[in-house]
């Protein structure tokens, strides 16, 4: 992937909140309390202050355990190429069919469960639902040479076609394990591995009646033993909250239909402040850097559509979002928290042709105990 150039603030940025969440922890002197209690002696879990979109953020005390369930929904529309948008036109003088905007839902579900103070496991389900319209070109016909030059040329006009897959998709298991802790900061890794349980088989039907495999991005799952990775760390005060999060994800071998998606990593900076005791706000600055795959779906011409092209999967981005958490700490609620956050990317630097993420929300429910 070619090197991306963004302007000097924006490439800075990203660097600023991890930076002033280690100065931080030199002279804030409170850290996040797990338990408070109400005015009656009521003890309840504090609400998290962390944005709704960072998964695995926090480790639970021994027997401590957390459900939850996110709904993501995500827009997509325009071609682009590295860093230029490209018209559907235009891209149809190299391929038979184009991708024009596609829409996601995923229906995301979790469970917490700490056997120890130093150890939380975490699983994690999806299921995924999504719809693709694509732009596809018409086939050239022979007109008789009586027929109208403008009939003949709306006959080879391009048309529109949609797609649809859902299902469930690859299901993963986490450990996170304590590290570095002081009295103003906390700090976990966090060791996993997704399982191959989404279909790599989805597929469409075409203009002759026929079914037809769907491209890459239309696949639920990839097949694929996957080995997860990260680092977390939070410096708390009393309102304010910094956080840094990196991720890395590798798939280990390739599935049955001999290609793996390429290695993913994602780098998370938030900061978040307590506007009441249940209320807090958020802002997020993230990286998402996504190589292309490896091997190739013999069932897949590259040739036809640039979805179909395992070289053209790479991408490179910067996204931000704002979110609101609210807590409830009393009543018939308590103890549970929701959450909502609005992203959309900063700049996006695409290996080959592929559509725009226009952005994306997550809204989410959380339990603990």
């Amino acid at each position: 992937m070619k090197n991306i150039k963004f302007c000097k603030p924006t490439k800075y940025s990203l660097l600023l909140f991890p930076m002033l969440a280690i100065s931080f922890a030199s002279f804030a002197n409170q850290h996040q309390h797990h338990q408070m209690a109400d005015s009656d002696g009521n003890v309840f879990i504090t609400p998290s202050k962390t944005p709704i979109s960072i998964m695995g953020s926090h480790l639970h005390h021994k027997g401590g355990w957390m459900a939850s369930y996110r709904f993501m929904t995500m827009e997509m529309e325009g071609l682009q190429t590295g860093t230029t948008g490209i018209s559907s036109a235009k891209a149809l003088e190299q391929y038979s069919m184009v991708p024009k905007d596609m829409s996601m839902n995923m229906h995301m579900l979790d469970l917490m469960y700490a056997p120890s103070d130093d150890i939380t496991l975490m699983l994690m389900a999806n299921f995924v639902d999504q719809e693709m319209t694509s732009t596809m070109k018409n086939m050239p016909m022979t007109m008789p040479s009586t027929m109208a030059m403008d009939t003949m040329a709306s006959m080879n006009m391009s048309h529109d076609m949609s797609m649809d897959s859902s299902g469930l998709a690859d299901v993963s298991f986490s450990a996170l394990i304590n590290g570095f802790n002081g009295d103003a900061y906390r700090s976990h890794f966090t060791l996993g591995v997704r399982l191959p349980l989404g279909d790599i088989d989805q597929t469409r039907i075409d203009m002759s009646g026929e079914d037809v495999l769907m491209g890459y991005p239309m696949q639920i799952g990839s097949e694929t033993t996957n080995l997860l990775a990260g680092y977390t760390l939070i410096v708390d005060q009393q309102y304010l909250q910094f956080g840094s999060q990196f991720n890395y994800e590798m798939a280990l071998e390739n599935n049955d239909a001999n290609y793996k998606p390429g290695d993913k990593v994602q780098w998370h900076n938030w900061t978040s402040y307590g506007v009441t005791e249940s209320l807090s706000v958020s802002v997020r600055l993230s990286y998402v850097h996504k190589e292309n795959y490896s091997g190739h779906d013999q069932r897949l011409n590259p040739m036809m559509m640039p979805s179909a092209d395992p070289k053209q999967r790479g991408v490179a981005q910067f996204e931000w979002g704002v979110g609101a958490s609210y807590g409830f700490t009393s009543g018939l609620l308590k103890n549970q928290q929701v959450s909502l956050e609005f992203s959309q990317p900063i700049e996006q630097d695409f290996d080959g042709m592929q559509l725009n993420t226009d952005w994306q929300a997550v809204l989410g429910w959380q339990i603990s105990l």
